[in-house]
């Protein structure tokens, strides 16, 4: 890609688990794809529901839209109710952009995606900002501290935040939010895509679509769905981790 590209203005980095190979841990292998946004709906489209297991890497240093990675267990936490807990996140992710940014998000710009299933509560959540983007998914990783911190601002005294942590397997208090999608090099699945040997694939909610009028084609939200697809004007917005958070 960087060969082929120096400038990183059209080539970018797909992944692909392939659900019939695996390494010595039992884990489906995965294969790397160097291709635009263009060329890779064109075929991903037509692959057949069952081989879509297709991820995004979110480069370190590239710019970046804001995403989340939204879970729990349900047998671990029995009596959650998700799309309240989602409600209160995207309620606390308002307040802190608008605090430190000054920009109020409207429901149009948030992409929700949900691949849930009996077992497992499981959303995506991508916020397009128009004209801005975040200078890399590091300083995205710190936006979602700062939101979990602000929830755990008003533990015991407000049941909405009370709402943003939830149990892990073993029991333990976790957050909703993963914080462990931050790395580097991220991979994040893709719109239609599935988990190899899950078969849930990420589809949007009813809540995204009404605010989109119902009115967008898979194409359409497909690209709105990347999280590095970013306009090369775009203001890049960065937040360090000094102080609970500075942002400009």
């Amino acid at each position: 890609a960087d060969r082929e590209d120096p400038e990183g203005g059209y080539v970018r980095i797909f992944s692909q688990e392939v659900e019939s190979k695996s390494n010595n841990l039992g884990q489906p292998l995965r294969k790397f794809l160097a291709t635009s946004y263009v060329e890779l709906w064109r075929g991903y489209k037509d692959v057949p529901t069952k081989f879509r297991h297709f991820y995004e890497i979110i480069r370190e240093g590239c710019p970046c839209h804001a995403y989340f990675d939204l879970e729990y267990g349900v047998a671990d936490n029995p009596g959650v109710d998700g799309e309240k807990t989602v409600k209160a996140f995207l309620d606390l992710l308002r307040k802190v952009i608008l605090d430190n940014f000054d920009i109020t998000v409207e429901d149009r710009w948030i992409i929700e995606l949900d691949s849930s299933s009996r077992a497992k509560f499981s959303r995506h959540i991508i916020v397009r900002l128009p004209g801005s983007a975040f200078a890399d998914n590091s300083h995205v990783g710190t936006l979602a501290a700062a939101i979990v911190d602000e929830a755990a601002k008003g533990r015991g005294t407000s049941r909405y935040r009370d709402l943003m942590f939830v149990k892990n397997k073993h029991g333990q208090e976790t957050t909703f939010v993963d914080m462990g999608v931050y790395s580097r090099n991220r991979a994040f699945r893709l719109f239609r895509s599935s988990k190899a040997g899950k078969g849930v694939a990420l589809m949007p909610t009813a809540r995204m679509m009404q605010a989109w009028d119902n009115r967008f084609p898979d194409e359409k939200i497909f690209m709105h769905s990347l999280v590095g697809n970013v306009d090369p004007d775009a203001r890049l917005l960065t937040v360090r981790a000094e102080d609970g958070g500075v942002f400009s």
